[in-house]
């Protein structure tokens, strides 16, 4: 068959009114019809049940015929499921049309024509439309089908989830509530049904909480999220609850989905991991007020060895690694300070107008000898002009010391170090340029994290604590600056940015300000 052929199945014991259908169609119908025609219902049944003949597009059934009524055949034309198998059309050839017509269709038939009334255009449109309803019947089915699955899905997802899930009316009242509740307050879910919290007995506090969360769903048409604490059979336990709006068709809000999570565990882990913070700050500023006395006397000694120790090589060697080391051992107890006051909030900046040339210059004097050790060739390059900022000097200068030092740090012996101060915009903008051992593009985000370093390779140790970065990016955005990194890769150098708010022309009408709480 082609595919516009069309494969009809006629069920009528009247030779005349079979002859009327055939002839009516192929007049009324550009289709080309193939008839297949039985004169009883169990005749026509097995016709289209037929497996040696195509699968019938249409049957057209008498009403009455001699062993059973038209509507016994409909209703053996239907699957286990009661889902019509083929289109099919109920012949009316006598009696109250009206009425036979309106049983016919509660029966599942998909059109009907009557025999006063037939004519070939009527016919063959009668023949389509049947044809089209069992295709939308078919297509609504196995949509109803996805979705009665969907749902079996989100409900057995719902009914088992840990979260506490519940509908709400604008009365506040419960629509829906999953089982989880049960753990929450010992009530089962089906007896919160239609009954608010209040109504439910729950703690007056915690009611008026909710029903103002509830009200501003409503009023502000938005999600709303918010904590709560709620005596449960387990105990005291901390909820973490979302409120979202679900509007009507109407386009006001319907109904709110409340979504309630027990966050008691994470607020514990919270607390603990805030009170060992807590500790750890408080035993590093304890570990480095120590430290500091220690040291005050051993650069007290070698201070006194200085001045009185003679020009033996082998003192004036000792004497000079004791304080280079003093030296080392005192910046990295102020870097603790520091870590210990930022993570407490406690420092505090004395910001005053000033020329960041002035505090870049100053910085690199005080890592030259750095330089120097190193045979570094440090090519500062600063405009003829001053670049005012509001800023702390000392705070300023140990930033660019930090950077300079860590290029100090990653450049090999005979290294080129370049430093820059410019104005760009709003900003000054102080650069750290180095031909040193450069970064992984994947590592840049990192570099400023708090104890992270550069990873060291078999033949270089860089040493450190990896605190020098995390504190220039901490000082720079308390500045209201920002801070950055780049790099071409391994072995191509590294580039370290700083920005700063430029002061303008006005400055001398600022007066100093602070910024922080009081260090210790």
């Amino acid at each position: 068959m082609k595919d516009d052929d069309f494969q009809l199945v006629i069920i009528n014991d009247d030779m005349g009114d079979r002859a009327l259908l055939r002839e009516s169609l192929l007049s009324g119908s550009s289709r080309t019809f193939h008839f297949i025609e039985a004169r009883t219902g169990q005749e026509g049944i097995i016709a289209c049940h037929a497996q040696s003949v195509p699968r019938p597009d249409c049957v057209i059934v008498d009403l009455h015929l001699p062993d059973m009524t038209g509507l016994e055949v409909l209703a053996r034309l239907k699957d286990d499921v009661g889902d019509a198998m083929f289109p099919v059309v109920i012949f009316i050839d006598a009696g109250d049309e009206c009425r036979a017509a309106a049983e016919a269709l509660k029966a599942g038939a998909h059109d009907y024509i009557a025999k006063s009334w037939l004519t070939p255009d009527g016919l063959a449109c009668t023949v389509e439309n049947a044809v089209v309803r069992l295709a939308m019947a078919k297509r609504l089915r196995a949509q109803q089908i996805a979705l009665d699955r969907r749902e079996s899905e989100f409900k057995a997802l719902v009914e088992n989830a840990p979260e506490i899930i519940a509908r709400f009316d604008t009365g506040f009242r419960h629509i829906y509530v999953n089982p989880a509740v049960e753990r929450a307050t010992g009530v089962r879910a089906e007896h919160f049904l239609g009954k608010s919290g209040r109504e439910m007995g729950m703690d007056a506090e915690l009611c008026d909480l909710w029903e103002s969360k509830f009200q501003e769903v409503v009023d502000e048409r938005r999600e709303v999220v918010f904590v709560f604490d709620h005596d449960t059979p387990e105990g005291r336990r901390s909820f973490q609850t979302r409120l979202v709006p679900e509007y009507s068709a109407t386009g006001e809000v319907g109904s709110i989905l409340g979504i309630s999570t027990d966050i008691t565990e994470q607020r514990r882990a919270e607390l603990a991991l805030k009170a060992a913070e807590k500790r750890k700050n408080e035993f590093l500023a304890i570990l480095a007020h120590e430290l500091r006395n220690p040291l005050a006397a051993i650069r007290s000694a070698a201070h006194l060895l200085k001045l009185k120790s003679s020009g033996d090589p082998d003192l004036i060697w000792g004497r000079d690694v004791i304080a280079r080391q003093v030296k080392q051992l005192t910046q990295l107890i102020d870097d603790l300070l520091d870590v210990s006051r930022i993570d407490r909030g406690k420092i505090q900046l004395r910001r005053v107008p000033l020329d960041v040339n002035e505090v870049v210059a100053r910085a690199a004097e005080a890592v030259r000898p750095l330089i120097t050790t190193k045979q570094h060739a440090l090519n500062v390059v600063l405009p003829p002009h001053a670049l005012h900022a509001l800023a702390d000097p000392v705070r300023l200068e140990q930033v660019v010391g930090n950077l300079l030092a860590n290029a100090v740090k990653y450049t090999d012996n005979g290294g080129s170090i370049t430093l820059t101060c410019a104005r760009e915009g709003a900003f000054v903008v102080v650069r750290v340029r180095d031909n040193g051992v450069g970064i992984e593009p994947e590592l840049l985000p990192q570099v400023f994290d708090l104890a992270y370093q550069i990873p060291s390779t078999r033949d270089r140790y860089t040493g450190g604590l990896g605190i020098g970065l995390s504190i220039v990016k901490t000082l720079v955005e308390m500045h209201g600056g920002s801070v950055a990194a780049s790099s071409d890769g391994p072995g191509r150098g590294s580039e370290f940015t700083i920005k700063v708010p430029f002061l303008g022309e006005n400055h001398g009408t600022l007066r100093r300000t602070s910024h922080g709480g009081p260090e210790d």
